[in-house]
């Protein structure tokens, strides 16, 4: 019995039906007696902020039960869509953030379950889910390589500028792959788009409007270049760039 199984069958020995409710974003949150009243509120917080920053808004996600034993955070979640390798790994990420940055490194868990919250496929922590450290960070379908003489820069911060400021890039089902080069001082950023599905003025346009500080204070005022390739012939389309000081 792996750990999460084993969890879980705790859970339902300990557990009762008296759940306490909180509604934010469209999402109703149903705590059980095993989670105390005084965390509901963060909780949600946690959760919605990092729903948002994940962009997980179309999994049109209605409701998630909140339960928790020693050691261990479960979220039980009703999703009635096919669960894909992408699904799995945003929920992972979902927990993985959860964990890393809210709840001190506490595993959370998650459970996709049917409408009545009986468990459909379980969803293991994995700490390995989303990388912070080293060459490569990949978050969902996201993958950010920086190079050796790059490296020294944070790859999750950088995605989540460009998740939020460059949302056309994001567009579509394909994989994101961003690669980050540093060469004379000057940071390289390359990333592919299908132009049937990511239309270039508007990327331009994103990019033009991003407040130049967001990257100023990552690659310290460096000069960037963002090389924009065809996803498929790998073609350079065009060059976006910003003149350091």
């Amino acid at each position: 019995m792996d750990r999460l199984a084993y969890l879980l069958l705790i859970l339902i020995l300990v557990s009762c039906d008296n759940l306490k409710e909180i509604t934010k974003d469209e999402i109703t949150f149903h705590f059980t007696d095993n989670v105390p009243e005084t965390r509901h509120t963060v909780i949600v917080d946690y959760i919605s902020d990092e729903m948002r920053e994940l962009k997980l808004e179309k999994l049109r996600i209605k409701d998630i039960k909140v339960d928790s034993v020693p050691f261990s955070i479960v979220l039980y979640i009703p999703y009635s869509n096919e669960i894909t390798k992408e699904v799995e790994a945003d929920f992972k990420s979902l927990t993985n953030l959860l964990s890393e940055f809210d709840f001190d490194r506490t595993p959370v868990h998650a459970v996709l379950t049917d409408e009545e919250f009986n468990p459909k496929r379980n969803l293991s922590y994995d700490k390995g889910a989303v990388s912070y450290l080293g060459k490569t960070m990949v978050r969902g379908r996201v993958e950010v390589e920086l190079s050796e003489s790059a490296e020294s820069f944070s790859a999750d911060i950088l995605e989540q500028v460009l998740r939020n400021r460059m949302p056309e890039l994001y567009k579509g089902t394909d994989s994101v792959k961003i690669s980050v080069d540093m060469v004379n001082d000057t940071i390289k950023i390359d990333f592919n788009i299908d132009r049937k599905e990511n239309n270039l003025d508007t990327l331009r346009k994103e990019f033009l409007d991003t407040d130049r500080l967001f990257f100023d204070l990552l690659f310290e005022r460096r000069t960037i270049l963002f090389h924009v390739r065809d996803k498929r012939s790998k073609e350079l389309i065009t060059v976006l760039g910003l003149k350091g000081e």
